[in-house]
């Protein structure tokens, strides 16, 4: 995917993300440089974020096989 700081930066200036959305993006797909996103958009008040981190891999493994 890059590094995640340019990536954020990039999605600030191009497309105006704000810096929560910019900061919480998981995957690029089908591939690392895809045309998908996924974003954690879950808020840390509303979410188990360590139970998130603990099947992150696997959702992004899911999301990049159901983008190609």
């Amino acid at each position: 995917m890059g590094n995640p700081k340019d990536v954020k930066n990039f999605l600030q200036t191009k497309y105006d993300w704000d810096i929560l959305a910019s900061s919480n993006v998981w995957s690029f797909g089908p591939e690392a440089y895809g045309t998908n996103i996924l974003l954690n958009d879950s808020l840390a008040s509303g979410a188990n974020q360590s139970g998130l981190n603990r099947v992150k891999q696997s959702v992004v493994q899911g999301f990049r096989w159901s983008t190609r």
